[in-house]
């Protein structure tokens, strides 16, 4: 279908649909430009679903998982493009095989090595955590290119600034939070 205005085919004057006549559902084989017709502006995949997220560390053997060193974790995604947003719950039953930083894993989709001269290319924070080892204002996590796992950061206490790396000693065996994440997939 083209639109014809005048019995001529027209560009960009014609509405499918306005504020009182909806259209209900739009099925589509391909996908849908907004703003433009360049390649930048088709929009070709969209989905929503749920992921497991897991526990694991730098240095240690051990991936938690839900049932396995996590009480409970559960996690939803919506990806739009190749960007991919998640939300995110854990809660650890133990810290048995964990050593070092503490990683979030398992996402959704590879994080995408997109940004040069950096090895983040994602990012995430905790809105909420608890029972943590270390008086902590804020934990956020950095993602890295071409992994499919976070590093958890904390900042310290009243006072302190600067962001470390969450190791092993900063929680306990009931460490936990909700969060969520933003990063580009490949």
């Amino acid at each position: 279908w083209l639109p014809i205005v005048n019995g001529l085919r027209s560009d960009n004057t014609t509405d499918i649909g306005d504020s009182s006549y909806r259209i209900k559902d739009l099925y589509l084989s391909g996908g849908v430009y907004l703003g433009g017709t360049g390649s930048d502006n088709k929009i070709s995949d969209y989905e929503q679903g749920t992921w497991s997220p897991t526990v694991t560390s730098a240095g240690g053997s051990a991936t938690l998982s839900n049932g396995s060193g996590l009480n409970h974790s559960e996690g939803w995604y919506t990806k739009i493009g190749r960007m991919v947003f998640c939300q995110f719950f854990i809660n650890l039953s133990t810290t048995s095989g964990l050593s070092g930083t503490i990683l979030i894993s398992n996402l959704p989709f590879p994080v995408g090595d997109l940004l040069s001269n950096t090895g983040v290319d994602g990012y995430g924070h905790f809105n909420y955590f608890g029972n943590l080892n270390t008086a902590s204002s804020t934990l956020t996590i950095l993602l890295s290119g071409g992994t499919s796992t976070g590093e958890i950061y904390r900042i310290g206490g009243s006072g302190t600034t600067s962001m470390t790396s969450m190791t092993d000693s900063n929680i306990t065996s009931t460490t936990n939070g909700r969060g969520y994440l933003s990063y580009a997939t490949t």
